[in-house]
């Protein structure tokens, strides 16, 4: 009877030793900004695992005529008709030191001689506490079409999982990426 009880003993310690250490205070977000930890191997592949990114829809997103509506095979059509992206299957970002990632959003009828791609994209991580991250400028692209796009860059700090949002005249668009 003893041998069974002293596992339990040594096994509620530590998980009471685990919780203490979890419920100590964060780190400050500016210590999180400036000194992101690099996960890897299979802490990044925990991440990856718990992370919702977010998936092709059951009934898949086609953008309105005349705009671009092709992709691989390994990339869908994610919005409205409103505001939509192409994301990757799945939708996992590689970021290496301090390249950013692009983005490419459209709108219906944005004209790019009349209107300012006056697009804004924040990055809000969701498995612990980091600041918002907010994307640059965007500028008028033409991707394959004579319709333009609004092209903004985004410089993710760390690994994990971050939910973008994008905006623009009212019109909002989020979803979820795992970052490695």
């Amino acid at each position: 009877m003893r041998s069974r009880v002293f596992p339990k003993t040594i096994n509620a310690l530590f998980a009471l030793v685990c919780f203490v250490l979890l419920r100590s205070s964060p780190p400050t977000q500016s210590a999180l900004a400036s000194a992101p930890t690099p996960m890897q191997g299979h802490a990044q592949d925990e991440v990856a695992k718990a992370c919702p990114v977010t998936k092709p829809p059951a009934q898949p997103f086609i953008p309105p005529q005349p705009y671009w509506r092709d992709h691989n095979p390994d990339q869908f059509w994610y919005g409205t008709e409103s505001l939509w992206t192409l994301l990757g299957i799945p939708s996992t970002w590689h970021i290496k030191d301090s390249d950013g990632a692009k983005l490419t959003y459209w709108h219906r009828g944005f004209d790019w001689r009349k209107d300012k791609p006056e697009l804004a994209v924040v990055a809000k991580r969701l498995d612990r506490e980091a600041p918002i991250v907010a994307a640059g400028p965007a500028n008028a692209v033409f991707v394959t079409t004579d319709k333009p796009a609004m092209m903004t860059g985004i410089d993710i700090p760390s690994s994990g999982c971050w939910e973008i949002t994008a905006q623009y005249r009212g019109d909002s668009l989020s979803f979820v990426a795992s970052v490695q």
